[in-house]
């Protein structure tokens, strides 16, 4: 076992397939890197017992520094908001009278809503609204003043 270079470098790039082969997962990226590193060493050190522990502490710090990196990523980054709860801050028309004792309909984006008012008033057809809720089946709007 004198020179070790072929074996971490074939192990290395095994895992960079691997890796290939295993898109968004970023976990045998850090073994790669702790192939490359042995293979390094494996030219200056003959101990296999060095080079193995260079192989586990780099892959350890790569894992680490791989968790650190997908964390902050996540916390910077926001979901958009989809499906009916996209709505909400949109504006609109009321196409039928929402009255306090039954819900109207109105026209956001094109699309016919069922709604009701957030203050129990009666909104008539034709009035501007502001989507302010999503609440089961039904919009809660506010009538816009223009």
């Amino acid at each position: 076992m004198e020179h070790l270079f072929f074996f971490w470098l074939v192990l290395a790039i095994l895992c960079l397939i691997t890796e290939m082969g295993s898109p968004g997962l970023f976990y045998f990226l850090s073994f790669f890197f702790g192939g490359i590193a042995a293979a390094l060493v494996s030219l200056y050190l003959d101990s296999w017992i060095i080079q193995s522990l260079i192989f586990i502490s780099c892959t350890t710090i790569s894992l680490v520094a791989l968790k650190y990196w997908i964390v902050t990523s996540k916390k910077n980054h926001k979901a958009p908001v989809t499906n009916v709860y996209a709505l909400q801050g949109k504006q609109g028309m009321v196409i039928v009278d929402i009255t306090p004792e039954h819900p109207g309909q109105v026209k956001v984006h094109g699309e016919v809503w069922s709604a009701i008012a957030a203050d129990q008033v009666t909104i008539k057809t034709g009035a501007f609204i502001q989507v302010t809720a999503i609440g089961g089946a039904y919009l809660t709007v506010v009538e816009i003043k223009k």
